[in-house]
């Protein structure tokens, strides 16, 4: 451990930062890495981890200041022969699933769920985190070696894209929640879905379906998920429940099989969501505005847990790559197995 101790971190760690240490940060004995380089990761990923620790403390502590040196001063001061194995393909890979472990929990602690959105203040930091973080990143990777430069700006240029997206459907989520808090707002919404002929708009709707087996598939999807839409609009509506109809239904049966399957139900969605609003624009309904909140929010929702399925599809290639193969049945070594058999 000599080697651990050459290195000082610029920023003394923060009171509550072994509070948010990662639950899937990687662990040196669950990798399989080079023997001749094995000690070196091991050192890499405890000051890793610890800088990681470091960060998120930054972030939830309203530190906001403090990211860039605490940036600079890791990769500025990281000693030489530590440095050197981090330009392995490897260990590049390993670096890459240690942001994401960290974005991830960030992600999670700033928004643990949509029907709870995180306080007005924090919100305003994560912004403006999400919005200056590559920016702050690239230029504490001036001198590093080009290969570490992209795979890093690489994860956090797609982690912000998927953060400030996630903190737009927070937003839209509290929009939504007072509309279905308003009484006269949800009997003026249910009042005029009564009055739209949705058969009809979605015959519509099929008629730009190429052939008989697309427009029936079409149809058949769309009828059920507007029967479903009425059924919950008729009963007590609340966030909770939406959402938990957009997992148990939506997004089990159009979304999770493909990403082919979810783009056709997105362009879909969109569609009879334009046919919808052009029919209450026309009818002079006065649920435009409730209709607007509630069909922006199911759609961005939708996309919300479509980017998070990408990014854990992606995390788990890199598992794959980076993790010793669980046992053999027939092998005696333990779950962590590193012999022949279950290499």
């Amino acid at each position: 451990m000599a080697e651990a101790e050459m290195y000082e971190f610029s920023i003394e760690p923060l009171s509550s930062s072994l509070e948010i240490v990662p639950d899937d940060f990687p662990a040196i004995e669950n990798l399989n890495v080079p023997s001749n380089i094995r000690e070196k990761t091991s050192v890499f990923l405890m000051l890793y981890k610890k800088h990681c620790q470091q960060f998120l403390s930054a972030i939830f502590q309203a530190n906001l200041e403090q990211i860039q040196p605490l940036l600079h001063g890791f990769w500025h001061r990281l000693p030489p022969h530590i440095l050197s194995i981090l330009t392995q393909d490897c260990i590049l890979n390993l670096l890459a699933l240690c942001d994401s472990s960290t974005y991830n929990a960030l992600a999670r602690m700033s928004v643990p769920s949509f029907v709870h959105s995180p306080p007005e203040g924090l919100l305003v930091g994560l912004h403006a985190f999400a919005g200056n973080f590559v920016q702050w990143l690239d230029l504490a990777l001036k001198r590093q070696p080009s290969c570490i430069r992209v795979k890093k700006l690489q994860v956090a240029r797609n982690f912000c894209s998927y953060f400030r997206h996630m903190l737009e459907v927070s937003h839209e989520a509290v929009n939504l929640r007072a509309i279905l808090a308003n009484h006269h707002s949800m009997l003026t919404l249910k009042q005029d879905w009564s009055k739209l002929d949705m058969q009809e708009l979605v015959n519509q709707c099929a008629q730009f379906c190429c052939d008989e087996k697309s427009r029936t598939e079409y149809k058949e999807s769309m009828e059920k998920y507007l029967v479903q839409a009425r059924d919950i609009l008729r009963l007590s509506l609340t966030l909770d429940s939406l959402i938990y109809w957009i997992d148990s239904s939506v997004l089990q049966t159009a979304l999770l099989k493909s990403k082919k399957q979810a783009r056709t139900f997105l362009l879909r969605y969109n569609h009879v969501v334009q046919r919808l609003s052009s029919e209450i624009t026309l009818k002079r309904l006065q649920a435009f505005g409730s209709f607007q909140i509630i069909t922006m929010f199911l759609r961005d929702y939708i996309i919300h847990q479509q980017r998070t399925e990408e990014r854990r599809l992606v995390e788990g290639a890199l598992q794959n790559d980076l993790y010793f193969k669980t046992r053999n049945q027939h092998c005696e070594c333990n779950h962590l197995c590193k012999c022949s058999k279950c290499l």
